[in-house]
C-alpha cells in the first residue's frame, strides 16, 4: 500500500454528495484526503482515524458569491471542529477526525441554487463571448490583426470554443434540474464522474490551444525558447534544491536556506539580462536583404528612380492563415517605395484584408478611392497620395509612392508588378483567356 496515490477528481459542485461518497470510499481503501488541485486530488494514508467530510459548494450557490467562502460561514465550520482540506470548482471540503463533531445542516434545496447559479454563470459567458465577437468582426482592423497573428487566431477558437461549449453547457444543466427529485435523479459516485469530464474535456481543450499556440511561436523563433527557459530553469532547480533541503535538513533548514537562496536568486540575476537581451536581438525586425532581390511582387526604388538605394525596412506578420510583407525602401534623393503585400489561404481571408486597406487608407490620407484599370485588373487608387490597392485571388496589394513628380505616370510600374502576382500565369491569362478582374 502506498504512502500517497494521486486520483481523477472531476466533480462538480452540484454533486457534493457524491464528493462526500467517494471520499468515505477512499477513506474504506486506507486513504484520507491531503489536497485538491484542478481535476485531481492526492491522498495519504489514513494513520487509524475516524475521519468524517463534508462537502460544502455554498460559494457557487449564488454568482454574486463569486466562488467565495464567507468568512461567517468559514467559522462556523472552524469553531465546530472541522477544517478545510481543499476545494473544487467552488466545492469547500472539510475533515473531521472527532466523533463529536457536530454535522452541519446544508440547505435543502442547495442543489437546485448551485445549478441556477451555473446556468446563469454561463448565459453570461455566452453573452460576452458574442458580444466580443460582434465587436471585433465589426472592426476590419480587428479582422486584419487576427487573420495575421497566431495568438490572435487561437484566442478567437478558444473563445468558439467556450461559446459552443456554454450552449452545450446551459441544456446540460437544464436537463440535470429536471431531474432533481425524480427518479432519475443520480446521486451515485459513477454518474458523478461521468458528468464531471464534461468539464475536464473543456479544460483539456483549452490547454491543447495553449499548447499550439506555444508550438506555432517556437516554428517561428525556435531560439526563443532556449532564452525564455534559462530564467526559467534557475528557478525550478532552486525550486527543487529548497525542498530537497527542507526535507532532508529539518534540524539546521535556518543555517543554510539563506545561502541557498541568495546564490538561486543572484545566479537568477545574472543570466536574466542576457536572456532578455537574447529575446530583444531576437524580436528585431528581420534583415530587408533578402526582399533586396526577391521574386515577390515589391516595389523597389530602382523600378521608379535611377537614385541609388540609401535604406530599406521590412516587417513580417505571419500566421497559418497567410503571410503580410511590409516592404520600404528610400533612395537618397528621398523616393519612397512602399509595399503591403499579403498572400492569404483563401478568398475570403484575402477579401477580409482587402476590406481593411479600402477602409482605412482613405482615412488616414483624407481621400477617396478612385476605381481605375491596370493592365484589366480593378485598382483603386488615393491618385494625390500615390496609393495603388487591388486584390487579385488571395493575394492584396498596396503600393505607395512618394517623392516623384505629380506628373509621372506610374500605372505602368503597377501594372507590371500586378502581373509578378503568384495566381497570375507567365501569361498573363487564364486557361480559359480570359484575364481575371477582381473588385469592389
Amino acid at each position: 500500500m502506498k504512502d500517497n496515490i494521486i486520483k481523477f477528481f472531476p466533480f462538480l459542485p452540484f454533486d457534493y454528495i457524491a464528493v462526500e461518497e467517494y471520499l468515505s470510499q477512499m477513506l474504506e481503501q486506507g486513504y484520507r484526503l491531503k489536497w485538491i488541485r484542478g481535476n485531481f486530488a492526492g491522498f495519504e494514508k489514513n494513520a487509524g482515524k475516524n475521519i468524517r467530510y463534508v462537502a460544502d459548494p455554498y460559494a457557487v450557490s449564488s454568482i454574486l458569491n463569486f466562488r467565495r467562502f464567507s468568512k461567517t460561514r468559514l467559522d462556523s465550520y472552524t469553531e465546530n471542529g472541522w477544517y478545510f482540506t481543499g476545494k473544487a470548482r467552488g466545492c469547500y471540503v472539510f475533515q473531521s477526525d472527532s466523533d463529536e463533531t457536530e454535522r452541519p445542516n446544508l440547505d435543502d434545496n442547495l442543489k437546485t441554487k448551485i445549478i441556477d447559479s451555473q446556468l446563469n454563470f454561463a448565459a453570461i459567458s455566452f453573452a460576452l463571448i458574442v458580444f466580443v465577437f460582434w465587436k471585433c468582426l465589426s472592426s476590419p482592423a480587428v479582422v486584419y490583426a487576427i487573420l495575421l497573428t497566431n495568438i490572435y487566431i487561437i484566442l478567437a477558437a478558444g473563445l468558439l470554443f467556450l461559446a459552443a461549449y456554454d450552449i452545450f453547457y446551459i441544456f446540460f444543466l437544464a436537463r440535470q434540474k429536471a431531474r432533481i427529485g425524480t427518479a432519475n435523479e443520480d446521486f451515485s459516485v459513477k454518474g458523478a464522474i461521468k458528468r464531471g469530464k464534461i468539464n475536464a474535456f473543456k479544460n483539456s481543450v483549452l490547454l491543447v490551444l495553449i499548447i499550439v499556440a506555444f508550438i506555432l511561436e517556437i516554428i517561428k523563433t525556435p531560439q526563443a525558447v532556449v532564452f525564455a527557459l534559462i530564467p526559467l530553469s534557475v528557478i525550478a532547480a532552486g525550486t527543487i534544491i529548497i525542498k530537497f533541503v527542507s526535507k532532508n535538513i529539518k534540524e539546521q533548514l535556518g543555517k543554510y536556506l539563506l545561502p541557498i537562496v541568495s546564490v538561486i536568486a543572484l545566479a537568477f540575476l545574472l543570466i536574466l539580462p542576457s536572456a532578455i537581451n537574447g529575446l530583444k536581438n531576437l524580436s528585431a525586425a528581420p534583415s530587408a536583404e533578402k526582399y533586396a532581390e526577391s521574386p515577390l511582387p515589391l516595389l523597389h526604388v530602382s523600378d521608379i528612380s535611377a537614385s541609388s538605394l540609401e535604406t530599406s525596412s521590412v516587417k513580417e506578420n505571419i500566421s497559418i492563415l497567410g503571410e503580410n510583407i511590409l516592404y520600404s525602401e528610400t533612395s537618397g534623393n528621398g523616393v519612397r517605395a512602399f509595399t503591403n503585400y499579403s498572400s492569404m489561404r483563401n478568398e475570403f481571408f484575402a477579401e477580409c484584408i482587402f476590406n481593411y486597406l479600402y477602409k482605412q487608407a482613405p482615412v488616414d490620407y483624407g481621400e477617396e478611392f478612385k476605381l481605375i484599370s491596370i493592365n484589366g485588373y480593378d485598382t483603386y487608387a488615393l491618385e494625390k497620395s500615390r496609393i495603388y490597392l487591388t486584390k487579385i485571388g488571395k493575394t492584396v496589394f498596396l503600393f505607395n509612392i512618394t517623392g516623384m513628380p505629380d506628373n509621372t505616370d506610374l500605372s505602368g510600374i503597377i501594372g507590371d508588378l500586378i502581373l509578378t502576382a503568384p495566381e497570375i500565369p507567365d501569361d498573363g491569362i487564364t486557361q480559359n483567356g480570359v484575364v481575371p478582374i477582381f473588385g469592389r
